[in-house]
């Protein structure tokens, strides 16, 4: 099944992007084969980048899956809010699921190698960091820890 883009201007940034991510992460880079990202681990985090059409414009978001199966108890949301207050970019997000996230996006219509890397690298370093203070404190699992 291949990639179904919304319209061209997705796809060019899709194609622009994958050209950084080969020239910049190399085989650590796994392209979906039905979506328009990539995914690559780094430490104990797991990072995706995406390419998505957003109305007029392209959007490109980096996201981690920083802990899985922990109790979303006060003290812990408390925490990542305070943590978003303090940080000049990107911030922690919850999905449905209870899982909590690290997140970055840039428009993508002129994105550059270097926005990229910037991007990748810290969704990486955040999640790699994070992850393992936030299982010490509240639980929880991080992506490469055993089901």
């Amino acid at each position: 099944m291949a990639i179904e883009f919304k319209t061209d201007k997705q796809r060019a940034c899709y194609d622009r992007v994958a050209g950084f991510m080969r020239e910049l992460f190399g085989e650590m880079v796994r392209p979906s084969e039905t979506n328009p990202l990539f995914s690559m681990n780094y430490g104990s985090a797991y990072v995706e980048t995406g390419v998505w059409d957003w109305g007029e414009q392209t959007c490109v978001r980096t996201r981690s899956w920083v802990v899985y199966d922990t109790e979303l108890r006060p003290d812990l949301l408390d925490y990542l809010l305070k943590e978003n207050d303090k940080l000049l970019f990107g911030g922690f997000g919850l999905m449905e699921s209870g899982t909590i996230t690290y997140n970055y996006a840039v428009l993508g219509d002129a994105v550059d190698k270097e926005e990229i890397r910037n991007a990748v690298m810290l969704v990486a370093r955040m999640a790699d960091k994070y992850d393992d203070l936030i299982v010490a404190r509240w639980g929880g699992r991080r992506q490469n820890d055993p089901k």
